[in-house]
């Protein structure tokens, strides 16, 4: 993750790993945050390692999906910010889940 957020940060991109987001939520820990200020967008993305089941990497998503729902919300209406969530997923033995790939 160091080495993507050195790249993005040369990019001009605001960017944080492994840190809690903004003041709004204190609960959430994503593995990365990418902010566009200018634009006033927000990309964060955690990386899930589960046991290699496609079924996991599908609850991880929806998991990831209604944890970061109410974050989405306060991030929208005290920043105005708009706020773009995803999971990739790495299976523990290897598998890669096909939906990182969008």
């Amino acid at each position: 993750m160091n080495s993507l957020g050195s790249y993005l940060h040369e990019l001009r991109f605001d960017v944080d790993i492994d840190r809690t987001p903004i003041d709004i939520v204190r609960n959430l820990k994503p593995d990365l945050i990418i902010m566009n200020n200018n634009m006033k967008k927000i990309h964060m993305l955690d990386v899930k390692v589960p046991y290699d089941d496609y079924y996991l990497f599908m609850a991880n998503r929806v998991d990831n999906s209604r944890k970061y729902r109410d974050f989405q919300i306060q991030l929208n209406t005290h920043k105005r910010h708009s706020l773009t969530m995803d999971t990739i997923n790495n299976g523990f033995l290897g598998a890669w889940d096909p939906n990182n790939e969008r």
